[in-house]
């Protein structure tokens, strides 16, 4: 994502805490109409969230609603799913919690490996949010019936079965 926007000359800003008065004041000099977050698994403070026009939108690693949180394409392999990928999101004020706009999907082999599914997939989100473009589109609910809920997990990795 990083490469990407820099390629197209959009400003990638990564600061080390949020709440920076730097890294606000150069959020806000931005006049951004939309923010893309990719690859951040924590709750953005109302400062960030109200800086663009229209809001943030978030790259999340996996098919919302079915798996969020920590650790999503781990968890979709663990589960035996055949395919994953990368949803296009709004982000409010709670995790993963905001109205879906776009979904790209990627099939799962039985050798899949998450973490390098997990780096594959968000590189090709970029084609997932041109087609989510302004003005966006509807938003479908983040949360409903076939939400998987997970234990904490703690290995490295996860494999299909085949």
């Amino acid at each position: 994502m990083k490469q990407a926007a820099a390629a197209a000359g959009v400003p990638v800003l990564q600061p080390d805490k949020l709440k920076d008065e730097v890294f606000l004041a150069a959020l806000h000099a931005l006049d951004a109409d939309a923010g893309v977050v990719a690859a951040y698994g924590k709750i953005l403070p109302a400062a960030v969230l109200a800086a663009p026009r229209l809001g943030l939108i978030n790259v999340h690693a996996s098919l919302l609603p079915r798996h969020r949180g920590a650790a999503p394409v781990h968890r979709a392999v663990m589960a035996g799913d055949v395919e994953t990928g990368v949803s296009i999101m709004r982000v409010v004020q709670a995790l993963d919690a905001g109205g879906v706009f776009a979904t790209g999907t990627r099939p799962i082999a039985p050798t899949t490996r998450a973490p390098r599914w997990n780096a594959t997939s968000l590189a090709s989100a970029p084609r997932s949010l041109s087609r989510s473009s302004t003005p966006l589109p509807p938003e479908r609910p983040s949360r409903c019936p076939r939400m998987t809920r997970w234990p904490r997990m703690r290995i490295a990795f996860a494999r299909r079965r085949a």
